[in-house]
Formats: structure tokens, C-alpha cells, sequence
């Protein structure tokens, strides 16, 4: 297999890195939506299952090619394999994908491949072979580093596998590497957190995100958590799990540039900086989102429907909404405020009562004619975002 060749560099605008002067296209998402075991709080469109389909892979080849007028032969800066668990791709049908891509999209600028992976289809050998190919960076979707946390989320993998994982991971000879975790855990104590976060510190990942379980209704978890009567991280608790980690990540030379993220210097997830910038991107495969600017459409989470309407060289069904100019305005906003930068005062003319207030309670900070939320605004950004729309 041939390592894709990347071309690294950024550009700098207004002091942040940005991918808006790069094209009107960020990048690319692949939803796999095939895993071992459903995990109980997932609320995503996935599958059990320990063999995923060649027609699938064949499905989402004919997708690209059907939607390739939109970006035609535009620079892509990002791929991203989603799910599901993708690493259950073997790593030349993830070839085969990235092959279409190239046929359709200019990858002459590429700078990130993403692919997520969970500890439990930890293989040497498919590491190796993913790193050759061009994949150069790994989210390792870890969740929490004790056992008990573990079981209760339903997770297949252990603590000491998680690890055994990631080193596998730098031996395969990946050096941009996140961990994905999560607080706010059934049952969890303070003590049992920091746990985690300290042994993740210990990896020296290049990355780490880092949420609060969302429980959503109809799910596993949901209903467990009432039948086991597990005992839930109150607000204050979650808030001191949240500053606490944020202090400790920064003290270790972690970036805290969006609400959940942490990079090290240089290792920003380039991906999901485009959903945050709101730069177009498209999402291939089953329940899969799209952004063409003022038109979000999406594919409806039905595998079978996907591949059959795709074998007769359809597109698979799907549903859209249409952005106008006040919609489009509100949703940056929104998303603005997530990231480290804020955004611009001129986003939110007429809100200097709400502004002040904000920066009378250190909820926020203001430079350079920019808002931005502080470590404390972040724990309210969808009501602060509510407030200043």
C-alpha cells in the first residue's frame, strides 16, 4: 500500500489558525456504522455486528462518485472515519475509500486522516498497515480508565487493554494520537476521575477530548441507571470535575481551545475545526450530515435502505433544511462560543447589557474586539449562547 503524501503547513489569520483562506470545502466524513456491542449511553446509528458487509464499502464508493458535483475536484484538508467503530475496516477497504475520494476531490492538500478506534479491535497488525496507508492520526475512544466505570457505560475493553492499545498505537508509528474521555459517570467520585485524567496525562497523548456523558432517553444506560439505582455526579460535582481537568491539562501543556478539547501545541483536531469554523464538509454513509453553507442535508440511518438505493446507483434517502441568513448567524454564534478564540463583537450588536454582565462574573473575557467564554462560561455556553442571540 502507498502512504499518501501530506503537505503540512497553516496559515494564520487574525492570530488563529484557520482553514477558511484554505478553500470553501473543509473536509470529509465516513460514518461506519458497524461496532462489536452497542454501548449503553450511545445514541449515534450503529450496528452489532463482527463482519461488516463488502457491499457497504462498495455503497459508500458509489455515494462519493454520486455527490462529487457538489466539490468537484475541490481541495479536501481532512478525512474522518466516524461510527461505529471503523476500525473494523480492514485497512485495505479503508484504501479502497480513500482511492474513490482521489478520484473525485484534489488531495494535494491533505493534512489530516482521522480514524477512530476502539481499544477492543486493538490489531498490530491492521495498526501497522493503517499507519502505512496514510492514516496519521488515531482517536482512541477510551472513556475512562477505571474497570468499574467501564462496565457500567457498557464498554467491551478494559483499563490495561486501553493502554496496551495506545502503545500498540505508537509502535505502528503514530505520533498524533487523542484520547476520548468522559466524567460525569454513574457512580463516579472525584477521586475515581482523576484517576483517569491522570493516567491519560501519563500517556503523553498528543490530544485529549473530554465530555460529559448526555443521557438520552430509550437508551440501555437510561433505564439501568433506574433499575440499579447508580447515583449520578451532581451539577457541582461535574462543574469541579470540568475545572479541575482544565487546570491539570493546561498545567501539562494542553491547549484548551474548545469547550471539550485539548491539543497539544501544533495537534488541534483539523477535522472538527472545520464544523466549528462553519466550513461546508460532507458526511458519506448511513445517518451521515452534509453542510453546503445554507443547505444541511442528511442520510437516514437505515443501512439497508442505504446500500440497496446506492447498488441501483441512487442516492440513499435522505432529509434537508435550509439555513437563512439569521439561522446561519445564530448557529456561528453558537459554535463560535465553543472555541477558545470566542467571537467577534460585531456578531452581537446591541447586546452590551448581556456583555457586561458576563464580564462582571468572569464568564467571559474581551480582546481585540472578540468575546470569549472563560473556563466558568464554558460551563454555561448554551445558555450564554441562548442570551446573546
Amino acid at each position: 500500500m502507498g502512504r499518501f503524501r501530506f503537505i503540512g503547513f497553516s496559515i494564520k489569520f487574525d492570530g488563529i489558525d484557520s482553514l477558511r483562506l484554505f478553500t470553501k470545502m473543509a473536509g470529509l466524513y465516513f460514518h461506519i456504522p458497524f461496532c462489536l456491542q452497542k454501548c449503553g449511553y450511545c445514541n449515534f446509528y450503529s450496528i452489532p455486528t463482527e463482519k461488516i458487509p463488502f457491499s457497504f464499502v462498495q455503497s459508500l464508493e458509489t455515494e462519493i462518485w454520486l455527490r462529487s458535483s457538489l466539490f468537484e475536484k475541490c481541495p479536501v484538508h481532512t478525512l474522518f472515519f466516524g461510527g461505529g467503530t471503523p476500525s473494523l475496516l480492514p485497512p485495505q477497504w479503508i484504501e479502497r475509500i480513500c482511492n474513490q475520494v482521489s478520484r473525485y476531490y484534489s488531495l494535494e492538500k491533505l493534512l489530516e486522516i482521522t480514524l477512530e478506534c476502539n481499544p477492543k479491535t486493538g490489531n498490530a497488525h491492521w495498526m501497522k498497515a493503517y499507519w502505512q496507508l496514510g492514516i496519521n492520526r488515531i482517536s482512541l475512544g477510551v472513556q475512562s480508565f477505571c474497570d468499574e466505570s467501564l462496565r457500567i457505560l457498557g464498554r467491551l475493553h478494559t483499563a490495561q487493554e486501553a493502554i496496551e492499545t495506545f502503545f500498540m498505537l505508537r509502535k505502528a508509528g503514530f505520533t498524533n494520537v487523542n484520547l476520548d474521555l468522559m466524567f460525569g459517570i454513574p457512580n463516579e467520585t472525584l477521586a475515581r476521575f482523576q484517576k483517569t485524567l491522570k493516567t491519560a496525562l501519563s500517556l503523553s497523548p498528543e490530544h485529549i477530548s473530554l465530555y460529559a456523558l448526555t443521557l438520552h432517553a430509550h437508551t440501555p444506560l437510561t433505564s439501568k441507571i433506574k433499575k440499579e439505582k447508580w447515583i449520578l455526579p451532581n451539577e457541582d460535582l461535574l462543574c469541579t470535575m470540568y475545572e479541575w481537568a482544565v487546570s491539570e491539562l493546561e498545567s501539562a501543556g494542553y491547549e484548551h481551545y474548545e469547550i471539550s478539547n485539548f491539543a497539544k501545541p501544533g495537534f488541534r483536531c483539523k477535522h472538527n475545526e472545520g464544523y466549528w469554523n462553519g466550513i461546508p464538509y460532507l458526511g458519506f454513509g448511513p445517518s451521515a450530515h452534509s453542510f453546503t453553507g445554507a443547505r444541511r442535508f442528511w442520510n437516514l440511518p437505515n443501512v439497508r435502505k442505504y446500500i440497496t438505493a446506492l447498488h441501483n446507483s441512487k442516492l440513499p434517502p435522505e432529509r434537508e433544511e435550509y439555513l437563512n441568513p439569521e439561522q446561519q448567524r445564530l448557529e456561528a454564534i453558537a459554535l463560535g462560543l465553543r472555541k477558545k478564540e470566542g467571537i467577534p463583537l460585531d456578531w452581537i450588536q446591541g447586546k452590551n447589557f448581556i456583555i457586561e454582565n458576563l464580564l462582571n462574573r468572569q464568564l467571559a473575557t474581551l480582546s481585540e474586539n472578540r468575546l470569549a467564554l472563560t473556563t466558568k462560561g464554558f460551563l454555561l455556553a448554551d445558555a450564554v449562547a441562548l442570551a446573546l442571540t
